[in-house]
């Protein structure tokens, strides 16, 4: 079937096109996220995961795109058994098939998984609902360590952590607390520094990003060197610090 031929098919139709050729699963899922919910749409995608003929990443992602309350439980599986292969769909799924009401859904497994790559999993969900209330529990687990060797710092934390609170990880003899102030400023730095992939000026954006008094308490860590960093996200923010 053509990316043309979505229009006219019914959702069903669009699902088993994507299972005959897996190149179309983009265009499909922008196609199905414009309709409303289908029922035989989620039930034929699901029959196709119990008969081995979907892959648990491309059936979350379909039933994500459907969003009946059909596939609820299906991807909630599929974010539990935590499939490598399904990572960075399953929880994103769940959010965009139970709405606000996954919220207590993805909190349970973040706080109850052994596993951090589940509750990375649980996060993708959260942000995707931009449930703020994660925050606070999301922070505490960073600086304990409890997600990961190296985990990605939620948009959540990112965008809610003031300038106060940088500055006490900052100068926390917690490395974790250090490491997790440096990595929210990356992620704020590379969002502001991009605009359709290229560099923008940073001063037009400087409103938005810490003020003097971080930037110093960053080239101070760095200076000393007590944390480990990439070396990319080191000359990143020696680059942000020098000119704030």
């Amino acid at each position: 079937m053509s990316d043309t031929g979505f229009h006219s098919a019914a959702a069903a139709e669009v699902g088993h096109s994507v299972l005959s050729d897996l190149r179309l699963f983009k265009k499909a899922g922008m196609e199905l996220k414009q309709r409303p919910p289908d029922e035989a749409a989620a039930r034929a995608v699901i029959q196709a995961y119990q008969e081995h003929r979907a892959e648990p990443w491309l059936t979350a992602f379909l039933l994500g795109c459907i969003r009946h309350d059909v596939g609820y439980d299906i991807v909630r599986t599929i974010l539990l058994e935590g499939t490598p292969s399904a990572f960075g769909y399953a929880g994103k799924a769940m959010a965009l098939i139970g709405g606000q009401r996954a919220a207590g859904d993805l909190m349970d497994i973040l706080n109850s998984s052994t596993s951090w790559r589940i509750r990375q999993e649980a996060i993708y969900g959260l942000e995707e609902l931009d449930y703020k209330p994660a925050v606070p529990f999301l922070i505490e687990a960073y600086s304990r360590g409890h997600l990961g060797p190296a985990p990605s710092i939620s948009r959540l934390v990112a965008e809610e952590v003031t300038e106060q609170v940088l500055l006490g990880w900052l100068r926390s003899d917690n490395e974790n607390d250090a490491k997790l102030a440096c990595k929210v400023i990356e992620q704020r730095v590379k969002r502001l520094m991009m605009t359709d992939g290229h560099p923008v000026n940073l001063d037009h954006r400087a409103r938005q990003l810490p003020g003097p008094e971080v930037a110093a308490a960053v080239a101070d860590v760095l200076e000393v060197g007590r944390i480990s960093l990439r070396p990319d996200t080191v000359a990143l923010l020696r680059n942000w610090s020098s000119q704030s």
